[in-house]
């Protein structure tokens, strides 16, 4: 974002408004060509990045404090966290802020995974979910033990995620009930069912508890 080195872009408007300085998300678009941020005067701010340097896209007003932000692959949409809110915004100003989930901690890292067809969440509570983007339904939830979740970043085959935490932790978490189940399968035995959330404790419990016995031919 730089225009050589040592002289970054000035962002902030011209005016400072009350608030504004406390910029808390931030998210830059896969490729780099869009940028975000927000925080407590609940303004978000989105500028192009282009050739002759930043200009301002648009502006939303989101219902609460903005602790994260991130960009949809397609670059269409912009995922929120209001508080305890994950709200929508299409990059081109239309349908205006759309309510997408309700979370019982504030939000505090998001990160969109499978090709934009899932937005993963994290909490100040150090609560990891998944959701489906098309379906607005939850598919996983784990609680992290790493304190607040500050960021989110899915491994390019979609089947694990980094969370960073507090104090400093960065762990990856598996999210395919195949593979921990492949994994527990190559103890001596067929674990029961306490067994496998003891092997295997970074997938989702429902998945764990319910999978089929190991099998061997």
């Amino acid at each position: 974002m730089k225009r050589r080195p040592g002289k970054p872009y000035e962002l902030d408007p011209a005016k400072d408004p009350k608030g504004y300085r406390y910029q808390y998300g931030v998210a830059v678009s896969p490729g780099g060509t869009l940028l975000a941020a927000g925080g407590y005067s609940n303004t978000i701010r989105a500028w192009a990045m282009t050739a002759g340097g930043p200009a301002p896209l648009r502006s939303w007003q989101a219902t609460g404090t903005v602790w994260a932000l991130a960009f949809s692959p397609d670059h269409r949409t912009l995922a929120i966290g209001a508080d305890r809110v994950v709200e929508l915004a299409r990059l081109d100003g239309t349908g205006g802020v759309q309510r997408f989930a309700a979370l019982s901690a504030p939000v505090t890292a998001l990160a969109y995974g499978d090709k934009g067809r899932t937005l993963a969440v994290g909490t100040k509570d150090g609560t990891l979910e998944l959701w489906d983007v098309r379906t607005h339904r939850r598919t996983l939830a784990l609680t992290t033990h790493q304190g607040p979740v500050r960021a989110l970043h899915f491994a390019p085959a979609g089947d694990r995620i980094a969370v960073v935490g507090e104090p400093g932790s960065a762990r990856w978490w598996t999210l395919g009930a195949d593979w921990a189940q492949s994994r527990a399968c190559q103890t001596a035995s067929a674990p029961e069912p306490r067994e496998w959330q003891r092997l295997i404790p970074d997938v989702n419990r429902a998945e764990v508890l319910g999978a089929i016995s190991c099998r061997t031919s």
